[in-house]
């Protein structure tokens, strides 16, 4: 393998996640290679100071200062920022954004069930009346098929009595 190839495989083979083929081509190369052999040397230093450091806690004045530095920052800013700010932000106004909310979901919720139920009864209408329709074709129909019988059976008693 070339050394770019072994370079890419070098926190592997430091954390022992190569398989067996692989960890001894990377031995075989690093017994032979001084820069790979130096890369590594600098990745377990790196790694060893990265496992030693410790966390280190902000300290009280830092959090309770953060708040109001975000509101200077928000009053620094754009006219639309501190819109946000005092619409979103302040914990006053946040009952009465969902009580406005909530108003307007349930007047277009019930003018949309109001609607929908109108535009039922109409369609139950125009079923009613289409049905009346036909009913009438019907009728007209049957009117028609009789006066064609009575023809008909006028015709056969005149060809009776010739």
């Amino acid at each position: 393998m070339k050394c770019d190839e072994i370079q890419n495989e070098l926190i592997l083979y430091y954390y022992k996640e190569l398989d067996s083929e692989k960890s001894a081509v990377v031995d075989t190369h690093l017994k032979q290679c001084q820069t790979c052999r130096d890369m590594l040397k600098e990745i377990e230093e790196t790694l060893r100071l990265v496992d030693q450091r410790r966390d280190i806690e902000p300290g009280e004045e830092l959090w309770d200062s953060y708040l109001d530095n975000v509101y200077q920052k928000i009053d620094e800013s754009s006219p639309l920022a501190r819109f946000y700010k005092n619409v979103f932000i302040e914990p006053k106004l946040a009952p009465i954004l969902a009580t406005s909310l909530l108003v307007i979901i349930l007047v277009a919720s019930s003018s949309l069930y109001l609607v929908n139920k109108n535009k039922t009864y109409e369609q139950m209408q125009l079923a009613q009346n289409i049905d009346l329709f036909m009913d009438f074709d019907l009728i007209q129909n049957l009117d028609l098929l009789e006066n064609l019988e009575l023809l008909q059976e006028t015709d056969i008693s005149n060809e009776q009595k010739t």
